[in-house]
């Protein structure tokens, strides 16, 4: 068994020929050989250096966390809406298995598992198209009235003028004092005009029984202001006055017009008395 040597450039080949004996196979008409090839490095190659490892220690990954995937509301999707304000007339029912979207044309859709494709379909057919346009038609309609809300109002006796409906600071006297010192409940009209016009004389006490009382049935029909006196609920109120106010339950200090009128004839020096 020869033992044969290659060389190449850089490593020795050891070649080991076997050949087979021709005695024990007569059979085989040629003879077979076999190269056993032994590669060994020479000691000019240049050896690699081993992989280095890191030992330090590598983070664990993080798990990601799952979840149910947040459904989208329907309702932003409707054509009515807007970006920062959703369709008003909308609403939805949800319920185990299925959410039902009551549109604003009034029909009802089941959106299966919470999907869309339903109400899309739904928004795009022409019976919702045109219920949708005459919405918008009304809404700009109606941008033009201006809807007031008018309070309930009662009729509620009035006040007439009292120091707590009429604040006076700056007034010498009383709204009470006078009430209380007056020695006649009808004012405004001059009483010696009024007795010199009928009697021809300015002096009451030379007048008879009959003649104060026609002096008095006089005052009381040319009076512009008269005193009420009830109790304790004493106030001034105009010969005009409509005793009734309709106003509010919860107005305080009730007044009819007519005793509104007689601040302004206070304040224009019309009459002093009071």
């Amino acid at each position: 068994m020869p033992k044969r040597t290659r060389e190449t450039s850089n490593d020795v080949v050891d070649v080991l020929v076997i050949e087979s004996d021709p005695e024990e196979d007569n059979n085989s008409k040629d003879n077979d050989v076999i190269f056993v090839e032994e590669v060994s490095t020479s000691n000019t190659s240049t050896s690699r250096p081993p992989k280095q490892t890191s030992t330090a220690a590598i983070p664990p990954k993080k798990k990601q966390q799952t979840g149910t995937t947040p459904r989208r509301n329907p309702i932003l999707s409707c054509p009515l809406s807007k970006p920062n304000k959703e369709c008003s007339r909308c609403k939805t029912d949800d319920t185990v298995n299925q959410k039902t979207l009551h549109c604003h044309c009034g029909s009802k859709i089941k959106l299966r598992k919470g999907r869309l494709e339903a109400a899309e379909d739904h928004w795009k057919s022409r019976a919702c198209k045109d219920r949708t346009e005459r919405i918008e038609a009304n809404k700009v309609l109606s941008s033009w009235v201006t809807v007031t809300k008018v309070k309930k109002t009662i009729d509620m006796p009035c006040s007439g003028l009292t120091d707590e409906s009429w604040k006076r600071p700056r007034s010498k006297y009383t709204i009470a004092n006078c009430i209380e010192h007056s020695p006649m409940p009808y004012h405004g009209a001059k009483r010696w005009v009024i007795c010199q016009e009928l009697f021809g004389t300015t002096q009451e006490i030379q007048l008879s029984a009959d003649q104060k009382k026609r002096l008095h049935n006089t005052l009381e029909a040319n009076a512009v202001w008269k005193i009420r006196r009830h109790g304790e609920q004493a106030s001034i109120h105009s010969a005009q006055c409509t005793n009734k106010v309709e106003c509010h339950a919860g107005t305080l200090h009730p007044m009819c017009d007519k005793c509104e009128e007689l601040k302004k004839m206070r304040q224009s020096n019309t009459y002093q008395e009071f």
